[in-house]
Parts: C-alpha cells; structure tokens; sequence
C-alpha cells in the first residue's frame, strides 16, 4: 500500500499530516518513506510450530543470560559458555539463507543480539593479537601520519566497531552490551584488547575526519561513498600505495 502524505510543520517539529492532494503543494520536497513491520507483530499472524518451539527457546536464552549476571555483572568466560550453548538459535543456523529471519521481530532481535556477544568474545580472545598491535604502534611516532595509517591498514580485519565501555574501563574492565545495555561483562583480563580497540577506533576517526569527502566527491559519486578509510584516502589520493 503506497500513501502520498503532506507533512507540514516549523522549528523541526511535525504539526499535521494529512493525505496529499492530487497536487503537491508548491515548495513542498517529495521523499519516499517506507514504514515496514514485522510478519511477528501483524493481527493476523499465525506462528508455526518452529515458530513457537524457537521462541521458546529465544525467551529462555535470555533469561539464562540475565541470570549469569553476578554483582551486577558477568564474566566473558561466562557469555562465551552461552555464547557456545546457544549459537545454534543464532544467524549460523540460517547462514544459507541470510535474510529469511529479518521479516520475524523475535528472531531478529535474538540474531542481532547473538551477533554482538559472538564478535566481542571472538575478538576479546585474540588478545595475543591486540598486544602485538599495541607494541607496534607505541613505536611509531605521534607525527608520523603514514606509518599510523599503515598500522590502521594492517589491523584493520583485527578489530570491531567501538565497545560501550563504562566510565571506569581502564581500571576495571567493564563494558556495556548495545543491545542488552542493562548487562555489563567483565573484560579485565582483556584490557589490552579494550586498549587496541580505544586506540584502533580513535585513530581511524581522525584520518577519517581529515579525508572525508568533499562535496566535489559526492557530485562525482551520485550513487553514494562508503565511508571507509580505504575509500577515503583514495579520493584524496593519499597513500594510495599501501592501499
């Protein structure tokens, strides 16, 4: 079902909606909106046997995850345990067919969180790696923006996106799921791999805050620009030979 609406308002606020005319009014920007649902939230969804048997299983999942919290928090021994007893509920299970859980709200939640604990235990457990990395880089000078980029270039494939780590990270370790922020999971025996990550993450955002593209770049690049550290020292031709 497609809806032609005019949205008026001022001062960025919203302050009626109503079905479009057979004319546009004049002024007035045309954007295309799409507001989709999920097959598990409509009246007139009937849920299937493996439906059921799978949120059942999904709901208990995360009540185990909730239990494991001690004083506030867990061990990330203890979510890569629950990482391992459940993987067979996560996205793995469905990887020939990628997209044939995104239309159901309780699996993609459930694969959304899975994929979050399974790609910080991963990367937590390669803290030989993060040590490598951070004895490296303490040798390359402050100044020297072609070897930080090199380094950025090696490591890449060796990092995740920035952790929501608490305030006191540093001293205790603590980081915060994004998509179950009331659990907090004990790193301490990770900290150089929370330090790599925090040094990885802070050096990418500068270079790719010094490259980013210009308006130039984006009237050449109608279709869009990924905004990738690659992608951003090509367009301004720097370093070119490490890429």
């Amino acid at each position: 079902i497609t809806l032609d609406l005019c949205f008026e308002g001022n001062n960025d606020e919203v302050t009626d909606i109503y079905l479009s005319p057979l004319e546009a009014p004049s002024g007035k920007r045309d954007y295309r909106i799409s507001f989709p649902f999920y097959e598990d939230v409509k009246v007139d969804f009937k849920p299937s046997s493996q439906y059921i048997i799978d949120s059942q299983n999904i709901e208990t999942a995360h009540s185990e995850l909730n239990s494991l919290t001690k004083d506030g928090y867990i061990y990330i021994e203890d979510l890569a345990d629950w990482r391992n007893k459940y993987k067979h509920l996560g996205q793995e299970k469905y990887r020939f067919c990628p997209f044939a859980r995104i239309d159901y709200k309780v699996y993609f939640e459930f694969d959304s969180l899975f994929y979050e604990i399974h790609s910080i235990v991963e990367f937590l457990f390669k803290d030989k790696t993060a040590k490598k990395a951070l004895s490296e880089f303490r040798n390359i000078e402050s100044t020297d923006e072609e070897m930080i980029v090199r380094w950025l270039l090696m490591y890449r494939e060796k990092t995740i996106w920035p952790l929501e780590k608490t305030e006191n990270w540093k001293k205790t370790g603590l980081i915060r799921l994004k998509k179950k922020p009331n659990v907090i999971v004990d790193c301490f025996e990770y900290l150089d791999a929370l330090t790599f990550n925090e040094l990885y993450n802070h050096h990418e955002d500068v270079i790719l805050d010094k490259y980013e593209p210009t308006e130039e770049h984006y009237r050449q690049n109608s279709d869009g620009i990924a905004i990738d550290l690659e992608t951003c020292l090509r367009l301004h031709n720097k370093y070119v030979e490490l890429l």
